[in-house]
């Protein structure tokens, strides 16, 4: 009888000693983490709704077009498949800048961090706007001078200067997602995200 003690013993105290250790390591969730309340049709109606609306293709189905509302791009001046930076100003100084990063981690491209800077006013945005966003676009077509051509993220500014919008397109050709972060008056209030069909 005690022969059998032991070997179970030994057998129970391994198990619970390797599920504590699995405890301890880090799961990462690479899911989208899609919140209803982010939904373009979930915001309020006003002119931040109907300036996504120029924005997103997929959100302005069935809304009026809004012949009035324009946007202004700011140009992207680097961008590889990793990095995008955006800069608005002159030679003497610049006014809008927007730096977007990425990171491979266990061999999944995450979102590593978007950065905002207008004048005195510089932030990354919160983990939480851009830590659940799996598989990033930048660019992948450049010019014989290194330029970028085609680019999934963008940058505007509305036309009276308070609101920016940082878009990017996500995920792979079967799960892609449309996320455009929003700022208003040089702070961070939301984003919305979009899942393509």
């Amino acid at each position: 009888m005690k022969v059998f003690i032991i070997p179970k013993l030994t057998i129970t105290f391994l198990f619970l000693l390797l599920l504590k250790l699995s405890d301890g390591q880090e799961n990462i969730d690479y899911n989208l983490i899609y919140k209803e309340s982010e939904s373009f049709f979930n915001l309020p109606e006003g002119v931040i709704k109907n300036e996504i609306a120029c924005i997103n293709f997929k959100s302005s189905y069935g809304l009026k077009k809004h012949s009035k509302i324009s946007l202004n791009e700011i140009p992207v001046l680097k961008c590889t498949d990793s990095t995008a930076y955006f800069e608005n100003g002159n030679i003497i100084s610049s006014e809008i800048t927007v730096s977007i990063k990425s990171k491979n981690i266990d061999q999944k491209s995450i979102l590593k961090g978007v950065f905002y800077n207008r004048y005195k006013y510089c932030f990354w945005l919160p983990d939480s706007a851009v830590n659940d966003i799996l598989n990033p676009r930048f660019c992948h077509k450049f010019s014989k001078r290194n330029k970028p051509i085609i680019n999934d993220c963008k940058v505007y500014q509305s036309e009276d200067r308070k609101r920016i919008y940082i878009y990017m397109l996500n995920g792979d050709s079967e799960n892609s997602y449309e996320v455009i972060w929003i700022i208003q008056d040089d702070e961070y209030v939301g984003r919305v995200i979009a899942v393509c069909d």
